[in-house]
């Protein structure tokens, strides 16, 4: 079963790391990059497969003018997941 959503991912300055935020399909890429201080690297939307651990990103916010990173930004949300 996949769950749909959309994500961004945000360089927090400090380590270098890359941070992604997951959230419903239904909120604008651009209301939930306002509330962080970091530079949104990439945004898009991604399906999650919780039972076999699938993660696919694609397409691009249209708010934020940004596309996703594909299999990069998939790999940065397995690894939280997996946290």
């Amino acid at each position: 079963m996949f769950l749909d959503y959309k994500y961004i991912i945000v360089d927090n300055g400090e380590s270098g790391t890359e941070i992604p935020i997951i959230f419903s399909y239904r909120i604008a890429h651009s209301n939930i990059a306002q509330g962080y201080v970091g530079k949104v690297v990439s945004a898009g939307f991604c399906q999650i497969n919780l039972e076999n651990g699938y993660v696919g990103c694609f397409g691009k916010s249209q708010s934020l003018k940004l596309e996703s990173r594909g299999f990069v930004d998939a790999e940065i949300i397995k690894k939280e997941l997996n946290r």
